[in-house]
């Protein structure tokens, strides 16, 4: 099969409109969302005009409307091939009367013959799904093609060798297929419903194929096959990808995990919000081939419909509760791979001379930080140099729900602009249009000098809850009294809280931004519930920057170099860490590379409901027969939910 378009790829959560489709990661949305495809298919019959409660001119023009009514039955009734033109006449006459299929209650539909009878409540059925439809089908691609294709490129990403991983994607292909065949045949039958067209006999060559006892049926093969999603049951894709990255969680090549495009955790991600979607198809088909043999047979399929819920519930706590582990196992570093040895130069800047007393190596502490008011976080950085002077520049762009950003708002920051100057008290000045304003030394910038070269490049890992939203150059410990600050110089970020779910940065008195290195961390006050930074442990990775002759006639460069380029090739996640990697390059000097970390969609899965609160299907039939229902219950308790 063709490598899917990239585009089509990344873009799976934008198929559904932001208020239709549900948080992918949070069970209770998903358990809500499935209950609002059962509520849309049940109550797919029942009246929609409640004449009591209408003014007396209306209720007088819905009364003329019955009596016509129920003249046009009684005289196609007793006339000769009359019963085949009653669809015909229920349909002027509802258009005539600027009403619609659903003023059709019993006692009308009572004084039709039997199979039109079916057919209108069918009809009904068809016309109220079409929103979910239309929910469900926004689809680049078939959803066969897609799931399969995602599942074939995380294997070539990963180079997965497994029989086990192969089986799985081809019961899946299957399923999918099967799947997507039955929901385009569904969205015809929706599409002649707006006529009232859809015969029993169309409906029935629909159903046969998701319930019946029959070896291609739908269902026979929904349960064996997704089955391989999850942790809980045989052998599949789940297993041979956990196994793979638990072998590997600590062994991934540089080279597999640098340049990507798609984060595997993303990737992950991507594989179950597909298969759910499949099943949120799947759920409506067999909800709406319940209804349809409910109202074939007049009997009561409320059971059948419970048991329907419960097992899609428990298929999309199994999904929630793989994709939580296989994420939470998947590397989220983004760097660049190594360049060519006849890139190296165009790609990357050393600095000057750090023995000589022309030195030009200033470092610039000065902050760059995103427009946290606006909403906007750190997607991308790159080590930049101007006027000789070290900076770091940030891109920025705007937090979405689920850490994601919107594309159409990325933008790189400027540099500052930083010159010398004569000034008596600094030797160096930022530009800011007509405006100098005086840097200090090792406050606003600072030199590399022999003896005082050292960079730590220890990651910097925020605390779940919190985004970067600034990054800057720092000393790594303050300076001494009356002395030059000889500490190494390292990075630190701004973190800043935000709500992963709504997408959105909530910093506030009690929980402001914080800038964090690596040697610092964000904790709560246990007495008084204030956040504040405290000291942690260092791991102390640095890097001295050195002289190194680089040519035969002993020309001397400073070493390592700096990569120029973006950290990443790509900005589509919003970020929790960022680091600098150490590479061998050209004549076995090394290069220093930016290293971004992304938000771990793993820590906000919420995919197990507390026991005490269960399934409001299960919970109770009444639901089923419209008893004491309560359109404000709550399914569970947020605050009690597992994690």
């Amino acid at each position: 099969m063709a490598k899917l378009p990239f585009l089509l790829t990344i873009l799976i959560v934008s198929f559904f409109p932001s208020n239709a489709f549900p948080d992918i990661q949070n069970i209770t949305d998903v358990v809500q969302y499935a209950r609002n495809i059962v509520d849309t298919i049940k109550n797919s019959t029942l009246p929609r005009i409640e004449s009591q409660e209408a003014d007396t001119s209306l209720v007088e023009r819905l009364n003329t409307t019955r009596v016509d009514l129920a003249k046009m039955i009684e005289r196609k009734m007793n006339r000769t091939g009359g019963q085949a033109t009653i669809i015909r006449g229920l349909r002027y006459i509802l258009k005539r009367d600027n009403l619609t299929v659903f003023f059709l209650d019993d006692a009308i539909l009572d004084l039709l013959p039997p199979e039109q009878k079916v057919q209108i409540n069918i009809n009904k059925i068809l016309i109220n799904s079409k929103g979910l439809v239309e929910d469900l089908l926004k689809l680049k691609l078939t959803s066969y093609n897609m799931l399969h294709g995602m599942l074939q490129q995380l294997k070539r990403k990963l180079n997965l060798q497994s029989e086990t991983y192969d089986r799985a994607v081809s019961d899946l292909f299957v399923l999918t297929m099967q799947s997507e065949f039955k929901f385009q045949e569904l969205k015809m039958l929706v599409k002649y419903s707006n006529t009232l067209s859809v015969t029993p006999f169309m409906f029935k060559r629909l159903a046969s194929g998701i319930l019946e006892s029959r070896s291609d049926e739908l269902m026979d093969h929904i349960y064996p096959s997704f089955a391989k999603l999850s942790s809980r049951r045989v052998p599949g894709f789940y297993k041979a990808l956990f196994r793979y990255l638990v072998e590997n969680q600590d062994k991934f090549k540089f080279e597999d995990t640098c340049d990507v495009d798609l984060l595997i955790q993303t990737r992950i991600k991507q594989i179950y919000e597909l298969a759910l979607v499949i099943d949120y198809r799947v759920l409506m088909m067999t909800i709406a081939t319940r209804k349809y043999m409910e109202i074939l047979q007049s009997g009561d399929y409320n059971g059948e419909l419970l048991i329907e819920n419960q097992n899609f519930i428990n298929r999309a706590q199994d999904y929630l509760h793989a994709m939580k582990n296989l994420m939470s196992k998947a590397p989220r570093e983004i760097k660049r791979c190594d360049l060519a040895d006849n890139m190296i130069a165009d790609y990357s800047f050393y600095l000057s001379n750090i023995s000589s007393t022309m030195n030009k190596n200033m470092i610039s502490l000065i902050p760059q930080v995103a427009n946290i008011t606006n909403n906007m976080v750190v997607t991308n950085m790159k080590l930049q140099a101007k006027n000789d002077c070290v900076q770091v520049q940030i891109q920025q762009g705007l937090l979405l729900p689920g850490g994601a950003i919107d594309q159409s708002t990325l933008k790189w920051l400027s540099l500052d602009d930083i010159v010398p100057t004569e000034n008596a008290t600094t030797s160096f000045e930022k530009v800011q249009g007509n405006i100098k304003v005086p840097l200090v030394y090792d406050q606003d910038f600072t030199v590399l000098r022999q003896g005082n070269a050292r960079l730590n490049i220890d990651d910097i890992n925020l605390p779940v809850g919190y985004v970067v939203t600034g990054i800057s150059f720092k000393k790594m410990a303050a300076n001494d009294i009356n002395q030059w600050n000889s500490n190494a110089i390292g990075l630190q970020v701004l973190a800043t809280p935000f709500d992963y779910y709504t997408g959105t940065l909530n910093p506030s008195e009690t929980k402001p931004s914080e800038w964090l290195s690596a040697n610092e961390l964000i904790e709560m006050n246990e007495y008084d519930g204030t956040y504040g930074k405290v000291e942690v442990a260092k791991v102390n990775k640095f890097i001295d920057f050195h002289m190194r002759s680089v040519s035969n006639d002993s020309q001397e460069v400073t070493v390592p170099y700096l990569d120029l380029r973006p950290a990443g090739r790509v900005s589509l996640t919003s970020l929790s860490g960022i680091g600098i990697v150490q590479r061998e390059s050209i004549n076995n000097d090394s290069l220093l590379v930016p290293k971004l970390i992304a938000v771990d969609h793993s820590e906000f899965v919420i995919a197990t409901m507390h026991p005490s609160k269960n399934d409001f299907f299960t919970r109770s039939r009444d639901y089923f027969n419209n008893e004491d229902y309560d359109e404000d219950d709550v399914l569970f308790d947020a605050e009690s939910i597992e994690i």
